[in-house]
């Protein structure tokens, strides 16, 4: 369905390599590691990002060791996924955490601490850099490296790279027993290749429905290879936690990449990083404060009263989920598991009249809202993305 191309213009990307359907799952990506904000981490479960009701609040488990973490059951404590589980170096690391950090700082320590205390562990065994959590994908693409990434850190102004400089000065301090040949420099590279490749990690709340927390980040290396588009041709979804289910860390931290309309065999699979309902100058400023580039895509190009994206095309729900994009359904997925109403299956499938039209019931991609005609507009305007 898709193949990774490379071209000195837009580096790595991926391309159809047969026609895709709007709707149509592309692809699936576990991460590489994941952490809970310090904002959220005694209202989300460490392991599977489920939201802790504050009903069976006395039954969950705190980390006696850093106080960092919280658990929602003893399995989510003991898992041993690499990319989730809370080793013994992390929580002597964690213990030790600037406690003033916030925001995208904290989410940047937690998440580059759990990277090296996991290749620590892994460094004991000969085995750097080869740690990536295999799960299946109905997609066979080969999966990057973390030293791979870009990190962008040349281009970062003085203050941003005081800021990263910082930040890893803080983690050589505190995280034990590091790999050998990682230097203060290597992990202010590790910082500026996880500031710009990270995903935020989404939960409802199971209390107030109409709130969805992010309440973390993770590293997804598969994800890593769309490149930007702000009318993109395709979308990531976060697949579950659901509120009220059972733990489940595979579905707390599975990204799944759906089309948002017909794609060509041999265009180009893009995503969008950043909010898409907002003007050019707005979204220009984003990309470059923090991917350092430049967006030339025809949706640029044009004035802002000519955007083919109306706000009709964005979730309902603004003061909820920011503006999500709206997901057409794929008429030929089936329901997995019995699932029922998390976005996997919510909705119909195509017009009768016009089978490339989704005519029904699309789901916003952060709090699965379903909307209706905004997925006919997108059809008919987006036409077939090539």
């Amino acid at each position: 369905m898709v193949e990774v191309c490379c071209s000195e213009a837009q580096g790595r990307y991926l391309r159809a390599s047969r026609p895709i359907r709007a709707g149509e799952a592309i692809l699936s990506d576990y991460p590489y590691a994941c952490v809970v904000g310090g904002e959220f981490k005694d209202l989300v479960c460490n392991s599977c990002f489920r939201y802790l009701s504050a009903l069976n609040y006395h039954n969950t488990l705190l980390c006696s060791g850093c106080g960092q973490v919280r658990f929602c059951s003893a399995a989510c404590k003991r898992t041993s996924r690499p990319a989730i589980a809370h080793t013994q170096r992390e929580c002597k690391a964690l213990a030790s955490l600037d406690q003033t950090l916030n925001g995208d700082d904290d989410l940047l320590v937690r998440i580059v601490t759990r990277i090296l205390c996991r290749e620590a562990d892994y460094d004991d065994h000969d085995d750097r850099w080869s740690t990536y959590d295999e799960r299946p994908s109905d997609v066979h693409i080969e999966t990057p490296s973390l030293a791979s990434l870009v990190d962008h850190y040349p281009d970062m102004d003085e203050p941003a790279r005081a800021r990263v400089d910082a930040l890893a000065h803080s983690i050589h301090t505190i995280v034990p027993d590091l790999p050998t040949d990682m230097d203060r420099h290597q992990i202010v590279l590790l910082i500026s290749k996880v500031k710009c490749n990270f995903f935020g990690l989404f939960t409802p709340d199971i209390i107030d429905r109409d709130k969805i927390l992010w309440s973390g980040a993770g590293v997804f290396l598969r994800l890593s290879l769309f490149n930007h588009d702000c009318l993109p041709s395709c979308t990531v979804l976060q697949v579950g936690p659901r509120p009220g289910g059972a733990p489940d860390a595979d579905r707390g931290t599975r990204f799944e990449v759906r089309a948002l309309c017909n794609v060509e065999e041999g265009a180009e699979l893009t995503i969008s990083y950043i909010r898409l309902h907002t003007n050019t100058a707005e979204r220009s400023k984003q990309l470059m404060t923090n991917w350092f580039f430049t967006c030339s895509c025809g949706r640029c190009s044009l004035p802002d009263s000519a955007d083919p994206l109306v706000p009709s095309l964005c979730c309902r729900r603004d003061d909820v989920c920011h503006g999500g994009m709206l997901v057409p359904c794929d008429s030929s997925s089936t329901k997995e598991d019995g699932d029922d109403g998390d976005g996997d299956d919510a909705g119909e499938c195509l017009d009768d009249d016009n089978k490339d039209v989704p005519s029904c019931n699309g789901f916003c991609r952060v709090c699965s809202d379903v909307g209706r005609m905004p997925l006919r507009t997108l059809a008919r305007e987006g036409g077939t993305r090539a």
